[in-house]
């Protein structure tokens, strides 16, 4: 569509310019104006060949300035839809992220001593981090459809976040094993009738518990610092 535009301008163009010549040419060698100088013509060719130049010219120059700028605000518009897309995209994970971070904040995982870890409390440690795991697993899949729709600049940011073997990652492994743990120490706890055999596996649950703490704190603290690094750089990609 746009080449059939072109073709039909670059005519109307060259149409013009023939015509501008064609018809004082016709009208001398035809003596159409009657009573008419060689002189006159020749003051006549010099008025008309100027205004056609200068119509041509101007006209030709606003065609070149106005098909400039359309590119530009064209291009001016896509960088801008391509910013604000990519500026959503990133407050969306912070906003995913930032709800990751809450999660790890229940008071349960604040205990960070095993003579802190009360019997009654196994089950509520229990069924917290059965909430965080499942909560974890859903907002890395929600996170993992940004993949291909953030700038290249921060993708690496987003690979620290998500990555296999990453920090976070090799964290959230040991949350999981651990937990895991703590469920069959539990089920072992309550079948168990030797008392110093129900006492190692109490210190071992209380031991574990506060290692997955040490784990969740750990994770609280890189989603910190996720988010604040993703604020930055929307910051740094409205200013520029």
């Amino acid at each position: 569509m746009r080449t059939i535009i072109k073709i039909a301008a670059y005519l109307m163009l060259f149409l013009l310019i023939v015509l501008a010549i064609a018809v004082p040419v016709l009208c001398e060698m035809l003596h159409l104006i009657p009573g008419t100088s060689s002189s006159d013509w020749l003051g006549f060719w010099a008025q008309y060949a100027g205004t056609w130049i200068a119509l041509i010219g101007s006209s030709s120059f606003a065609m070149l300035i106005a098909v400039h700028e359309i590119k530009a605000n064209r291009v001016t518009e896509l960088r801008m839809y391509k910013i604000q897309e990519r500026v959503k995209y990133l407050f969306e994970i912070v906003d995913i992220v930032s709800e990751l971070e809450y999660q790890t904040e229940y008071p349960i995982f604040q205990l960070t001593k095993v003579n802190q870890i009360k019997m009654n409390q196994w089950k509520i440690h229990y069924e917290q981090v059965t909430d965080f795991i499942d909560f974890l697993g859903d907002s890395g899949i929600n996170l993992s459809h940004y993949r291909f729709k953030l700038p290249q600049s921060f993708i690496n940011t987003w690979w620290e976040l998500l990555e296999q073997n990453s920090d976070l990652d090799k964290r959230g492994t040991e949350v999981k094993q651990l937990h895991k743990q703590i469920k069959n120490d539990m089920a072992r706890y309550n079948k168990e009738q030797d008392k110093n055999k129900k006492d190692k596996i109490e210190q071992k649950i209380r031991e574990n518990i506060v290692k997955i703490n040490s784990e969740i704190n750990g994770m609280r603290d890189d989603y910190g610092h996720f988010c604040e690094r993703a604020l930055i750089y929307i910051d740094k990609l409205e200013t520029n």
